[in-house]
Order: structure tokens, then sequence, then C-alpha cells
């Protein structure tokens, strides 16, 4: 999951990511984390 939104990330042209799992996966939060420059609180 994570090598396909950091390669969506890379080159948006890809179009996006589909992400599927289980409730309790970490699915917001790997999104979440993604989206956040490194280093940075997310307070």
């Amino acid at each position: 999951m994570m090598f396909a939104l950091i390669l969506n990330a890379v080159n948006p042209r890809i179009g996006g990511v589909l992400i599927r799992g289980d409730k309790g996966t970490a699915k917001s939060a790997a999104v979440s984390a993604l989206g956040r420059p490194p280093g940075r609180d997310p307070r």
C-alpha cells in the first residue's frame, strides 16, 4: 500500500490509488502520514 501511495505522490499521472482493507488496518493513517512533511508534529 505505501509503495503505491509513494508512486502516486511521485508521479500523479498514475491517477490515484484505491485503498481497500478491513477495519483497523491503518488505511487513513497511511494516507495522513504521507500528506505530512517529514519531521513535523501533527498537532
